[in-house]
């Protein structure tokens, strides 16, 4: 099973959306989210979903469901993974405030692993809502982060945010200078991002193929 999901999961962050739905749907035909038991697996089907765009409003209520079992439960590491994964949905779906709510579920502070991910989702929320003050804030805990983190995918993640940044301020060559760096390493590390990093050159005004 869990070598199932992580077939999905990584089709999915390739960008074969096709054959991770196709997997992703096989497995459905035979278990619902609601008995899903393992946490691990729930979390590579619905990042999947996500990174697919596939059914994220049935992913958004079993993960508020699960959420609210582990608040109820006080599992604070549980309660810390589903709001991050919360929040990455409400992002998804262009819901800023929603995404700042999710953010600010868990009772005590993240692991330092997760905490580095609610800075960059806090600063993608800011400047979705527009607000760069703050996002200026969140991008600075980003920046204080090894480029070598997570195999160099936060890298990645981290020129992506700085570069829709960039462009919010109206920064344009910089967003473009951000993007042409990080389109090359996201084709090896993190493929998901490359719509992201395309839209900001499409943003920045840059004519592309």
């Amino acid at each position: 099973t869990t070598l199932f999901r992580s077939q999905a999961a990584l089709a999915a962050s390739r960008g074969d959306a096709a054959r991770a739905r196709a997997l992703l749907r096989g497995r459905q035909a035979t278990h619902g989210w609601e008995v899903e038991t393992d946490l691990t697996l729930f979390l590579l089907h619905a990042y999947a979903m996500v990174m697919i765009g596939e059914d994220v409003v049935a992913v958004e209520s079993a993960t508020r469901r699960r959420l609210l079992s582990a608040r109820w439960g006080d599992r604070q590491d549980e309660v810390a993974v589903l709001a991050l994964l919360d929040a990455s949905v409400q992002l998804l779906r262009m819901r800023p405030d929603v995404a700042f709510t999710s953010l600010q579920i868990p009772r005590i502070a993240p692991p330092e692993s997760l905490r580095i991910w609610f800075d960059a989702l806090r600063a993608v929320a800011f400047i979705a809502r527009g607000d760069l003050v703050h996002a200026a804030e969140a991008l600075e805990r980003v920046d204080a982060v090894s480029t070598d983190w997570a195999c160099a995918r936060f890298a990645v993640l981290r020129e992506t945010v700085c570069a829709r940044f960039e462009v919010a301020n109206r920064r344009l060559d910089a967003a473009v200078a951000r993007a042409d760096r990080a389109i090359p390493l996201a084709e090896r590390r993190m493929p998901i991002l490359l719509p992201s990093l395309l839209g900001v050159l499409v943003d920045a005004g840059v004519p592309l193929a």
